[in-house]
């Protein structure tokens, strides 16, 4: 009980490269060093009283100064009377080693997937500018002939009153395709720029939510065009709030493109509704969709890494497990999901993160 080293086995032998008559007599500190005898000091505590306790995985050293991953556990016993602790190591190095390799595949993939919903993000939002600034293009060039039509007509002397009044009415409706056409792409542009900015950024700030979904559901309005699908948004438009947009915007989109994908039959189309309140510090996201549904064999498995239906059809299996990481770990929420009646429900709750400590 005191930490000396009364018996070591042949198998602990090459574990720690030494012998059992090395360590015989020396204290189990030698082996696993972040151990200690006195609980007032740092680091695990040899159990002492208890009849058994487990320790999470801790490094142990070798008698050449390395050291490696171990598993370790501790029981009391009696042997001839005498009061002993026995101590049961094993050497993890190899399913570490695996564990950090699968989570940096994991991790690379995640990446992947990112790039890729922003990269489908620049494809569409360049596909939606071009066409605002196609008809502005074509109003300036009709403006234009028409000007040169005009001042031809003035220079020879022949200009008449309607073909002047004609050329008024020309230009008024050419300025206003031009204002309409281009207001619509700055409002694109601005909507990609603040929400690629967001995405690409992990920073803090405070923003009206109602506005920023908006935003973020500009940004998804080409793939949206296509199936027919109408979103709702239910929020008070006074609501603020200090968090990650950038988060929320991968959250929000990755959800839509779930909805997309797994919710509706090909040329089917639905409503998805996004609906927002606020309880003291705490913000309420519920979004859902009237598609299929999710299986309830499947509800418990949804938020697993690669856990997918369209395996083999364009399905990753990597987004609804980076919304789940985003929703607890970069925005500190948490997140269900569950079956009404018809579609599918996910339940979402944010902080405030301006509006101080829950009470």
């Amino acid at each position: 009980a005191e930490g000396i080293i009364e018996t070591f086995n042949l198998a602990a032998e090459p574990m720690f490269q030494v012998t059992a008559e090395q360590v015989t007599g020396e204290p189990i500190q030698r082996l696993l060093p972040e151990l200690s005898t006195d609980q007032g000091k740092t680091g695990k505590s040899i159990p002492g009283g208890l009849p058994r306790q487990d320790f999470p995985p801790s490094g142990a050293r070798r008698e050449d100064g390395t050291t490696f991953p171990v598993e370790f556990s501790a029981g009391r016993m009696n042997v001839c009377g005498e009061s002993l602790l026995a101590w049961v190591i094993k050497d993890i190095s190899t399913r570490v080693r695996v564990e950090q390799q699968a989570e940096e595949t994991r991790e690379r993939l995640i990446h992947a997937d990112k790039m890729a919903s922003l990269g489908s993000l620049v494809a569409g939002i360049a596909h939606e500018i071009n066409t605002p600034l196609g008809t502005s293009v074509t109003a300036a060039s009709h403006l234009r002939e028409h000007s040169a039509a005009l001042r031809r007509s003035y220079q020879q002397g022949g200009l008449k009153r309607s073909q002047l009044e004609d050329y008024l009415d020309q230009a008024a409706e050419a300025g206003r395709i031009l204002e309409t056409n281009l207001r619509r792409a700055c409002e694109l542009i601005r909507s990609f720029k603040q929400i690629a900015v967001d995405r690409s950024s992990s920073e803090q700030r405070r923003f009206k939510l109602r506005e920023y979904l908006e935003e973020v559901l500009l940004s998804l309005h080409p793939r949206l065009k296509k199936t027919g699908h109408r979103v709702e948004v239910l929020c008070d438009p006074a609501l603020a709030i200090s968090s990650y947009p950038g988060a929320l915007s991968q959250v929000l989109t990755n959800l839509i493109i779930n909805s997309l994908l797994h919710g509706y039959a090909p040329g089917t189309s639905g409503t998805l509704c996004i609906q927002v309140e606020q309880q003291g510090h705490w913000v309420n996201i519920c979004y859902t969709d009237d598609g299929r549904g999710i299986p309830r064999a499947h509800l418990h498995r949804v938020f697993e890494p690669f856990f997918t239906t369209r395996r083999g059809q364009g399905g990753s299996g990597l987004g609804l497990h980076i919304v789940y990481n985003l929703v607890t770990q970069a925005l500190s929420g948490r997140i269900d999901c569950r079956n009404p009646e018809q579609g599918a429900r996910f339940d979402i709750s944010i902080p405030d993160l301006s509006a101080g400590p829950e009470t």
